[in-house]
This record gives C-alpha cells, structure tokens and sequence, in this order.
C-alpha cells in the first residue's frame, strides 16, 4: 500500500531567525513522504533566502512569495495548494520533532480508517533550545476533543495546532477567517470538531511550542480586539442557544467539583491530624510572643 502524502504547511513573516528550525524539524521526519509549502507572507527579513535555500537543498519544499495578508492568509494559500492526503501545520517558529508523522499518520491512514480522521499529539514548551523544554500551557487529553469542550474552555484548553494532523478532506469547506490576526485556530478546531470526526490523540510530546516575546499571545489588547473580532465567526458555527446551553453544563460540572473540594476541606478540618497540627501551632505561637514579651 503507497504511503499517503503529506503536506506541510509553514507560514512565515519576518522570522527567519526561527525558520531553519522548523524547516529542520520536517526534513528529519522518519516519514518521508511529504511535501512542504513554505508561504512567506511579504516578509522584509531574510525568509525569502532561507525559504529558497531548503527548496533548492531538496525539492520536497517549496517556496512562494505572496503579498502580506496575515495568518491566516498565508494559511489558506498553503491549503489551496496542498497536494497531500493530510495537512500538518507548522508555525514558522515551532518544532515537530522527527517521530510525528509517522505516528500520526499511522492513526488516521490504512484499512478500516477511511473516514475523515484527526490525530493530535501532546506538547511541550520552549524558548531557545528543543533540549530545554517545559510543561505544557493546558493539559490535552482524549475526552477534551468534541466540540462541547472546545467551544466553552477556550483559550483555557487551547491546541497548538502544529499538534494536529488533519485529513485534507475536513478543508474542503472551511478556510481560515482572514480578518482575524488571532483565534483563527479556535474558529478552525471548532468548525472541524462539530462534523463529529474521528480523533485519536497521542499522549506523547511530538510538537514543541515556542515561546519569545515577538509571540503575539502575550499582547493582552491585541488579543482581545481580534476576540471581539472572533464573535460572528463563531455565530455562524455555534447559536447562541448552543453557547448557553453547553455554557451551563460546563458551569454545572464545575460546581460538582467545588462542592468535591469543599467537603474535602472538611473532612480535612474536622481530621485528628488537623487539630493536632492546629494545637502545636497555637502552642508555637504563644512560646514565641512570650519569648518577645520577655525581650521588650
């Protein structure tokens, strides 16, 4: 059976410094039938020299100039000239490390997995060096990928979308909004996850997410001007009866955890080990206001 293609797509603008990392990141994939768009996004930087440098090094990459239309544009135009099976998105500041889409593509293709498929992968965090990593910004986890959760927990439970493998057939009616700067990817997960697909999820780290203070999600107010921005797009995937009503449960199960916690204190309190602490504290307490009676 032939190895389905891959595309990658890597939008850039004006980080060249970064790019041959993650350029570097998809060449030492152990799955090797890929392509990889490079979409510079009217970059002022040396991305074009880079971008032609690895397209001229191996001609799985290939490299297009546009006119700067943001994120999301970049995106699309790297979608409309995928010619792979599945889309992997790469950020031009990210890293997948070299085992990603090998596994994940054994997941979403072969016999019996035919439908249209998503495989998300866990990550980890870092700022200079793929050797210096931290824990990730949100804990992933199977049942967290439906539509209900993504629609009411983010940005709290937010995908980098670099850990997604996706079926190309999930594009076929959705390109990113290009008016957004920001939350085009929460627009994207909610629209894919709500035609129901198939989603297997790989507790492993296979995707590396930067962190550097270009990243446009440490500037609050641009955030929550394109959130603003964000709110008819998510109209016309979700009404606002849905919102509601999935808001709700969601505030529901929360307060089943805080009555958990709270009965747990106490059980706690009402404990012989808390009295006893209590006790020696008091007693520690008031040794040590005599002793600074007895000094004045």
């Amino acid at each position: 059976m032939k190895a389905e293609k891959v595309s990658v797509i890597v939008p850039c603008f004006n980080q060249a410094s970064f790019l041959d990392d993650a350029l570097k990141s998809v060449i030492q994939q152990t799955y090797k039938n890929w392509e990889c768009i490079i979409v510079d996004d009217g970059s002022t930087d040396e991305t074009k020299q880079v971008g032609k440098r690895w397209s001229e090094r191996d001609q799985r990459f290939k490299y297009f100039f546009k006119r700067n239309g943001g994120l999301s544009s970049a995106r699309n135009y790297g979608l409309d000239r995928a010619k792979g099976s599945f889309i992997q998105f790469l950020d031009s500041d990210d890293i997948i490390f070299p085992k990603k889409l090998e596994t994940a593509i054994a997941l979403v293709s072969g016999p019996g997995k035919e439908g249209s498929s998503i495989a998300i992968s866990n990550f980890r965090i870092f700022s200079k060096t793929k050797e210096e990593t931290s824990d990730p910004y949100c804990t992933l986890a199977q049942e967290y990928f439906n539509y209900q959760d993504l629609l009411v927990k983010w940005p709290v439970l937010s995908i980098p979308i670099h850990c997604g493998l996706f079926d190309i057939r999930l594009f076929d009616q959705f390109r990113f909004p290009e008016d957004l700067k920001a939350f085009e990817d929460w627009i994207m997960w909610l629209h894919l996850l709500k035609s129901n697909p198939s989603v297997s999820f790989i507790d492993l780290p296979l995707a590396l997410y930067r962190r550097h203070g270009d990243s446009m999600t440490g500037n609050f107010s641009f955030m929550d001007e394109n959130l603003r921005k964000a709110i008819p797009h998510i109209k016309k995937i979700a009404s606002e009866k849905e919102y509601i009503y999935y808001s709700f449960k969601e505030m529901q199960e929360r307060n089943i955890e805080l009555k958990r916690l709270q009965r747990k204190i106490n059980d706690y309190e009402n404990s012989r080990t808390f009295r006893f602490l209590q006790n020696i504290k008091k007693n520690w307490l008031g040794k040590l206001s005599f002793r600074i009676l007895k000094k004045i």
